[in-house]
């Protein structure tokens, strides 16, 4: 299943990519209302919200990894809403911050635990079914990504404009478990992976990949493990969830850009002891020549050549 948000129409789209060449989205939640038997020219047609729909554009999806056919919303309307997909309805909606949502992320540990963030530079942690109870802090600047910690369900990190990460501890917002500059420009995302305790990923609008051990701190910082360079400002990166070595991102030439971590050295070398004998790597099959593993780009798009320009 494939998600979409229509930002134009505040509505959310998911796709069954089992089906070729599908012509409509499989379900849509939000977004205009449909009106049988009026057919109306798109130019002319003044498009009525549904009652539950976001009123603007939708920035950030999560599915409950307990429930599939729950998925959190949140919007530049300022609201976030949980959605029953299979009755194609929002559930609940929360106002926990005061201006446009850039973050909602479910717990994969804990079904009701929901971390959220703002442009209202504001962190929320809350239990879905106990809203009024949500813990609260802010940040200096604005918040671009976050994730939960796996392998430390209590833990979460958050990334910011200015390329630091924040760590904290759910349970105690006041202050963070470590924090540590990671890149010179804006740190697009952050990623845990699943299956190895300790690896933290983050991308930036520098064009850097960069591997952090996050339980070998030094100084109460992470240790940098190994560091990637492209030619591309780098968006949305995240480990696959099947296979925890595999990170990707998104880019702004319209590619994706895969990287297998198992095939370089420094990291195999590094995490290979935490993880499971069914996906230890082989310290024989690493890359021996530059010790750096092999980047693949999947071009699915245009080059955009504005924006390299802004490139150091």
């Amino acid at each position: 299943m494939c998600i979409r948000d229509r930002s134009t129409w505040a509505e959310i789209e998911l796709w069954d990519l089992d089906l070729i060449d599908a012509l409509e989205p499989k379900v849509t939640l939000g977004g205009s209302e449909q009106k049988a038997g009026k057919k109306v020219k798109k130019f002319k047609q003044k498009k009525q919200l549904a009652t539950d729909s976001h009123t603007d554009a939708v920035i950030s999806l999560s599915l409950n990894p307990f429930r599939k056919n729950i998925l959190c919303s949140g919007s530049a309307d300022t609201t976030i809403k949980i959605w029953d997909v299979a009755k194609q309805t929002a559930v609940f909606s929360f106002n926990s911050h005061t201006d446009k949502i850039q973050l909602v992320r479910f717990n994969p540990s804990e079904e009701a635990a929901l971390l959220s963030a703002g442009a209202d530079k504001k962190i929320c942690v809350m239990d879905v079914r106990k809203p009024k109870e949500a813990l609260f802090t802010n940040v200096a600047v604005d918040i671009e990504s976050g994730a939960w910690d796996p392998n430390t369900p209590t833990n979460f990190a958050i990334s910011d404009e200015k390329g630091s990460v924040l760590v904290y501890d759910a349970r105690n917002l006041s202050e963070t478990v470590f924090n540590f500059n990671a890149h010179k420009k804006s740190a697009t995302s952050v990623s845990y992976s699943k299956g190895i305790p300790g690896l933290l990923t983050t991308t930036s609008l520098d064009g850097t990949i960069k591997v952090w051990d996050t339980q070998n701190l030094i100084r109460k910082n992470p240790n940098l493990i190994q560091q990637k360079n492209t030619k591309a400002k780098l968006f949305c990166g995240s480990y696959y969830q099947d296979s925890p070595w595999v990170f990707a991102c998104g880019s702004n030439k319209g590619e994706l850009v895969l990287w297998d971590t198992k095939e370089n050295l420094h990291v195999v070398s590094n995490f290979k002891e935490r993880v499971s004998a069914n996906i230890k790597p082989k310290i024989e099959d690493c890359n021996k020549e530059g010790q750096d593993g092999h980047i693949e780009y999947n071009q699915d798009g245009n080059d955009d050549d504005e924006d390299e320009d802004d490139m150091e």
